[in-house]
């Protein structure tokens, strides 16, 4: 057998290095939703905490809504504890999810499993943070429709509040649902891959 056979036999038998393209794109996907979420709780976070110490009053003309902005901080308050436990999980669970995806990338030893835990915890600290979100929103709507159940239809500004307040009520529930929906077909998505036995052996080291 000649030497340049010998070598093409070697070559078809070492394991391929290459990253297929699904890989590429989960892991990809995987580093924009971490850095999506730390994102969001950055911009969140100046939120819950004036939440937290109170808000100033807003509408001084306007004694409706001050008893509507005062209810909502009441409920704000109610949920601080659980907003205060879920923002270091988020750090620790995206930034996981950042870090997993770009070993995954590298092809390092093990990503593979790092991947599968990374969107296990992401998966269900969505869950609960949606959760959160829909009891809070649902207190929320409690508060509009007992203050404004009796408004005056010549007070505008009240009325057009509690239209948009009702509006945004049900956007958000809306958002949450289907955010939720695309980013747990992600994560199911993604562990199915990560589990295959022909993608385990990319991670092999």
């Amino acid at each position: 057998m000649s030497e340049e056979s010998e070598e093409l036999i070697i070559a078809e038998k070492a394991p391929s290095t290459s990253r297929p393209g699904m890989l590429t794109g989960l892991a990809v996907a995987g580093i924009v939703l971490g850095v999506w979420k730390l994102g969001g709780l950055a911009s969140s976070l100046p939120f819950v905490l004036q939440s937290q110490y109170g808000q100033s009053n807003q509408f001084q003309g306007e004694p409706i809504l001050v008893e509507y902005q005062e209810l909502v901080t009441q409920v704000q308050t109610k949920y601080i504890l659980f907003q205060m436990l879920l923002l270091p999980l988020t750090i620790v669970v995206a930034g996981l999810l950042v870090w997993a995806s770009f070993k995954a990338l590298k092809l390092k030893p093990r990503s593979d499993v790092w991947m599968k835990r990374a969107v296990v915890a992401a998966g269900l600290l969505n869950v609960a943070g949606a959760v959160l979100l829909v009891f809070w929103q649902k207190d929320n709507y409690d508060v509009l429709q007992t203050v404004f159940a009796n408004v005056n239809e010549e007070n505008q500004s009240a009325l057009i509040m509690s239209y948009v307040m009702k509006g945004t009520f049900y956007l958000t529930i809306a958002a949450t649902v289907g955010f939720l929906v695309l980013e747990l077909a992600y994560y199911v998505i993604a562990f199915r891959y990560f589990s295959k036995p022909e993608t385990r052996e990319l991670f092999q080291g």
